[in-house]
C-alpha cells in the first residue's frame, strides 16, 4: 500500500498495540482466478525490540480459504482501525477536496497451519484468552 510519508508509522511499537486493539484482519489470498477474504481475528507476536514476527488465528478447517493457502500459503492480512470521512467545512481553506482519514496496517504474510490438536488447542485458547481479557468469568 502506498503511503505518503507524513502518514507512515513513526515508530513499529504502535503496530502490535494497533494490532492489539483492533484484531480482526482481512486475511486475503488469490490462486489462478479465484480470491478469497476471510474476516480472522489474529495476535501479533512481537520480537524484544517490537516487530511483529508472527500473527497467530484460528480457521476453520471447513472454510473453503485453507484449501486454497495449503496450495498456495502467500496472502495479505489488511487490519483496518478507525476510519471516518473528513469534510472540506472543516478546513480553513473550503476548496480542499473531502477526503477519508483511516488507520490500517498490511502485513504480507506466509501462511502455515498447525497440525497437531495440541497446536490448535494452544493457539484457540491464546486467543481466547486475548479477546476475553478482562472480562470476570
Amino acid at each position: 500500500m502506498r503511503t505518503a510519508k507524513i502518514f507512515q508509522p513513526k515508530d513499529i511499537e504502535g503496530l502490535g498495540e494497533f494490532i492489539r486493539q483492533q484484531p480482526l484482519a482481512s486475511l486475503v489470498s488469490c490462486l489462478a482466478d479465484d480470491i478469497e477474504a476471510t474476516p480472522l481475528p489474529l495476535l501479533a507476536e512481537l520480537d524484544p525490540e517490537g516487530n511483529v514476527v508472527t500473527l497467530v488465528g484460528h480457521m476453520a478447517r471447513s472454510n473453503r480459504h485453507v484449501e486454497m493457502l495449503e496450495q498456495s500459503p502467500r496472502a495479505i492480512a489488511v487490519f483496518l482501525g478507525a476510519h471516518g470521512h473528513i469534510s472540506p467545512s472543516w478546513m480553513r481553506d473550503r476548496t480542499q477536496a473531502p477526503t477519508w482519514n483511516f488507520e490500517t496496517a498490511h502485513f504480507v504474510v506466509d501462511v502455515s497451519f498447525a497440525h497437531t490438536q495440541d497446536e490448535t488447542a494452544e493457539a484457540v485458547a491464546r486467543l481466547l484468552d486475548a479477546m476475553e481479557e478482562g472480562r470476570p468469568n
